[in-house]
């Protein structure tokens, strides 16, 4: 009986990780809230796309909703780089070698994706982690680096309420990438 109550426990732990933005020092952060604890996903300052009105604050939010929805969906198992709408993009896929099957963001039309998709997860190039090459493409393992990834212990920041539903009490760190 104890057997057949982890197994059935399992699929919810594994469910439970939600995404929502928060503020650390003035910088909006996509966090995702874990079993293990908070997880800083990206720190979004820069300001590129705020005259088209994406500020940091509603990519973050854009960014923490789409997650939220990949994950729901089954979708979130790796981000890599493509092009939807004739522009580069950081997006979702559900396999290794997988196409695109959910924007994250959109990029400047000048940058190069893969290096984008380093600096925006903070992955060192060369270092062993959660990056794979797969026809040219970066692939990252989402839930590797989720779980490879510090977890928060500063103070609770200032949380965004309209994607953080039930993380109020949780504590999410001021690591991440500024973006």
């Amino acid at each position: 009986m104890l057997s057949a109550v982890s197994l059935h426990n399992a699929p919810a732990t594994a469910n439970s990780t939600r995404f929502f933005c928060g503020s650390n020092q003035g910088v909006p952060v996509t966090y995702a809230s874990t079993p293990r604890g908070n997880v800083p996903v990206v720190r979004w300052k820069s300001n590129y796309f705020s005259r088209s009105g994406y500020t940091p604050q509603r990519r973050c939010d854009e960014v923490a909703s789409r997650l939220q929805t990949y994950h729901s969906n089954g979708k979130l198992e790796y981000i890599t780089a493509g092009i939807m709408n004739g522009q580069p993009v950081v997006c979702v896929s559900s396999s290794l070698g997988g196409r695109c099957q959910g924007l994250l963001l959109t990029l400047r039309p000048k940058d190069r994706a893969s290096r984008v998709i380093q600096q925006l997860f903070d992955i060192r190039s060369g270092a062993s982690g959660p990056i794979q090459q797969s026809s040219s493409r970066p692939y990252i393992n989402f839930q590797e680096l989720l779980d490879n990834r510090p977890v928060d212990t500063s103070p609770l920041p200032e949380v965004t309420p309209s994607t953080s539903p039930g993380s109020q009490n949780q504590q999410p760190t001021n690591e991440g990438l500024l973006w």
